[in-house]
């Protein structure tokens, strides 16, 4: 095909093509020699100049890692979530990623690229002490309206149990102001207390000790005893929470013969056979006074105490203090109320008693009432133990209805064995172990001087294993079916 060079009018050309005259303009200046059509696209061939270097990312993503983290505390089963120290946040953190750089003198991102890879990378957020929101309750109000509907019974009964258990215990706590033989206490475990709490950079990065708080609050005089202990010296299940009820028992005045307990719904502390072995063994052992025990547990996700308020003093009072060892601790919470100051026992190792052994020797039976159904142990709201019934755990599914009753024993051998009252055995013959990984973080801690000299000893004594896994600082979890019962 021949091809002849035409003058036309450029107005016109444009116009009938529709296109701008830099258009032609460009497609001529870049034609290729010869051949009148143009190159090909070059764009896109190199990376945009903004665009950051993947070894300069995975730095990030490298120094987030580096974080030690923790489980959910209040919802561990329904989220798969991590989460970080709640000092912490995405600033503080990209202040010590840019020291980090900066003294390897090496390059660094911006604090919006950290805080995007942050976000979109990693499924982490930062640790808060309690679950603010009642998670059916959440539900409920983020349903569609004909879910409401269909939900509406259920969060009926949900808010009816709610105020019925906060009602339950302003009546106990009016009854125990005016009864010395009645006595009504609320008891939680603190959120962990981590140690050592200093303002330190490299503490971030370090493995840190876990502190306990069973915080156990009078109703009727306000008295508050704290059983506190580091996991140097024990765990913080069911049997280490069963013990330090019973020896608030013995603490009581002899005038008491009937003790009431407030708690939440946590299944692996204090609702299963365990917390029930001790409450039926304690009921029928004649060196303490006190001839009946209830255990009354709020409605899941609305678990409010009076405990709360000591926790937040004990959270006020260490805000602005230098933590180094879990004695730093005992002290601040036995100052943290200036009138009527805590009580602070300290645990010891040799101190817990192992209700699981008794569990199985005094709870023969644990899963078939006296009317033949299956207990839910689960679900159960009220329990209720006494002397003249030594051999029967009483309980309510709700607050309202009538008591049913478990025959613990089932065999006459079994009631001669409860008879005799069974001994309970120590729960630890020697100091659990911590992780080796975790003594190391400290003991480096203690090389650089992060922690004092005086204080070198007591982590330089902590019994360490390779074998044994680093134990996630997590609470008690508010949630009728968050832990298996034992």
């Amino acid at each position: 095909m021949n091809e002849t060079k035409v003058k036309v009018c450029k107005a016109v050309f444009l116009s009938t093509l529709n296109i701008g005259e830099k258009m032609v303009s460009y497609t001529l200046n870049h034609a290729i020699t010869n051949t009148g059509q143009a190159s090909g696209d070059r764009r896109g061939r190199h990376p945009p100049g903004i665009k950051k270097a993947p070894a300069l990312l995975d730095s990030v993503r490298e120094h987030i890692s580096s974080f030690p983290v923790m489980e959910s505390h209040y919802a561990r089963k329904n989220t798969s979530k991590k989460f970080l120290d709640s000092t912490l946040n995405i600033r503080k953190m990209y202040n010590l990623y840019v020291e980090q750089r900066t003294t390897q003198k090496k390059e660094y991102v911006s604090e919006k690229l950290y805080g995007n890879i942050f976000r979109n990378d990693f499924n982490l957020g930062f640790h808060h002490p309690k679950k603010d929101q009642c998670n059916f309750c959440t539900k409920f109000q983020h349903s569609s309206q004909s879910e409401k509907v269909a939900l509406m019974d259920e969060y009926k009964k949900h808010m009816a149990r709610k105020m019925q258990s906060r009602l339950e215990k302003e009546k106990c706590k009016q009854v125990c102001k005016s009864d010395p033989s009645v006595a009504a206490v609320a008891f939680d475990l603190q959120q962990v207390l981590c140690c050592p709490k200093i303002n330190v950079s490299a503490l971030y990065y370090k493995r840190k000790l876990s502190t306990y708080d069973l915080t156990v609050y009078n109703l009727g005089d306000k008295s508050v005893i704290c059983y506190m202990w580091h996991e140097g010296i024990a765990g913080r299940g069911s049997c280490e929470i069963a013990t330090c009820l019973s020896k608030y028992v013995q603490t009581l005045p002899q005038t008491v013969r009937k003790l009431v307990f407030f708690s939440d719904t946590c299944g692996g502390q204090n609702r299963n056979q365990n917390f029930s072995a001790m409450c039926l063994y304690t009921v029928t052992d004649y060196s303490t006074n006190t001839e009946c025990i209830e255990h009354l547990y709020f409605e899941s996700g609305h678990s409010q105490m009076e405990c709360d308020s000591v926790h937040s003093a004990i959270e006020n009072a260490c805000r602005h203090q230098n933590i180094y060892a879990p004695t730093d601790y005992y002290s601040v919470v036995r100052s943290a109320r200036r009138n009527s100051p805590y009580e602070v026992v300290v645990m010891g190792t040799e101190m817990f008693s192992d209700y699981r052994s008794l569990s199985q020797i005094l709870l023969k039976n644990k899963t078939k009432a006296t009317d033949g159904n299956v207990v839910n142990w689960l679900k159960v709201k009220w329990f209720k133990y006494e002397r003249q019934n030594p051999t029967t755990i009483f309980y309510k599914y709700d607050y309202t209805e009538e008591f049913r009753m478990i025959d613990v024993t089932c065999k006459r051998r079994g009631r001669k064995a409860a008879a005799k009252g069974p001994k309970i055995r120590p729960l630890y013959t020697e100091p659990p172990k911590i992780s080796a990984a975790k003594h190391a973080d400290l003991l480096s801690l203690c090389k650089e001087r992060a922690i004092p000299s005086d204080y070198h000893p007591f982590y330089e004594a902590l019994i360490h294993d390779v074998s044994v896994k680093d134990t996630l600082p997590e609470a008690d979890v508010d949630d009728d079916d968050a832990d298996v019962v034992e």
